[in-house]
């Protein structure tokens, strides 16, 4: 009687469970760079010019004042870097990145103003995608090598010695 009642139970929670998302890490290359860098589809230091936190539909359609919420929603960080180094991909001078909001879906909290060593890669999911309105769209979460460059010094080192970087040329900037 109790094995049924038990097994009554976990099928009644398992029944009635919502979906849910937690971030789970894998990082390549078992903490090497090197490995992080080859996975990575770009790799640059940036600085983050503004980061905003947007209400998502699950695709990842902007929600807008009066729509209605899908109960499946996402918060999304949406992110406007200026490059200043770049290791590797084609990373244009002014770029968007989105990554989660950092609430259990392992995104990145980006603070505006602060540099950044950013290793991400590029998305065509459509949650980014439309958010961003750029197919492919950069991506990076807390499960790569990204950190902001005051705590990257050695990484950066190493990173300039393998890795010729490339400066993007601005002809004017304002200050």
């Amino acid at each position: 009687m109790t094995n049924r009642y038990l097994a009554g139970v976990f099928l009644a929670l398992v029944l009635s469970a919502t979906s849910s998302f937690a971030c789970s890490c894998i990082q390549i290359g078992d903490g090497d760079e090197i490995a992080s860098v080859n996975a990575a589809d770009a790799v640059f230091r940036a600085r983050v010019l503004t980061a905003a936190m947007v209400l998502t539909n699950d695709d990842g359609a902007v929600l807008r004042h009066g729509e209605r919420e899908t109960p499946t929603g996402y918060v999304q960080r949406l992110v406007a870097l200026r490059v200043e180094e770049i290791f590797k991909g084609d990373v244009a001078p002014l770029t968007i990145l989105v990554t989660g909001s950092g609430g259990g879906d392992c995104g990145y909290a980006f603070e505006e103003g602060k540099e950044y060593l950013i290793f991400a890669t590029l998305s065509s999911d459509e949650r980014f995608t439309r958010l961003s309105r750029s197919t492919p769209v950069l991506t990076t979460s807390i499960c790569t090598f990204t950190k902001p460059v005051e705590s990257a010094a050695a990484l950066l080192k190493s990173l300039r010695t393998k890795f010729p970087s490339k400066e993007p040329v601005l002809v004017s900037w304002p200050k």
